[in-house]
């Protein structure tokens, strides 16, 4: 009886060992920033916008690894002015730029889900901001605020408007 008592109190600890945690163990990671952080300041607004428009030139990992060809404006520039008129391609080439000016361009393809990709990364913290300023409270409504404010609404209304424009289906009369 005493066995099964003691046996029965085992499991009883480690369940409730189990279902507790430690605090000391929950680190925030250092190389990223919490959204209650961002909201504390104007500083954390500051920060997440430059971190959106940095989205437009640096190389970000994508699919596993960083790929030197893969920045949002570069294939934001082969995927909508390389397939018109104004540039020509004099020879062929491997790199995805080459499936623009072929109109063999195709939404699974690198450079495209890269765009994708970088795009709802840039809407995702354009989002944060936006939401941090109008619905938080925490930070006081400055103009310097304000105008972050409006060049996020601007960022993301640019990205959206890309989206659109490089993956929806063209208007028919019969949609």
């Amino acid at each position: 009886m005493k066995i099964r008592y003691t046996n029965y109190l085992l499991v009883i600890l480690v369940v409730a060992g189990i279902f507790t945690s430690c605090t000391k163990w929950d680190v925030s990671p250092r190389d990223q920033i919490s959204t209650n952080s961002i909201a504390k300041s104007k500083d954390g607004i500051i920060n997440v916008t430059n971190g959106v428009y940095a989205l437009f030139k640096n190389q970000v990992e994508f699919s596993g690894f960083v790929d030197d060809n893969n920045a949002f404006l570069r294939q934001y520039f082969q995927m909508s002015d390389f397939a018109s008129d104004d540039i020509v391609c004099g020879q062929v080439t491997t790199d995805p730029l080459y499936y623009s000016f072929t109109y063999t361009h195709s939404p699974d393809q690198s450079n495209s889900r890269f765009y994708w990709y970088v795009a709802y990364k840039m809407i995702n913290g354009t989002n944060t901001v936006i939401d941090i300023v109008e619905n938080s409270g925490e930070v006081e409504r400055t103009q310097e605020v304000d105008q972050l404010l409006g060049e996020n609404y601007f960022l993301r209304a640019f990205a959206e408007f890309n989206l659109l424009k490089f993956y929806a289906n063209l208007p028919t009369a019969g949609n």
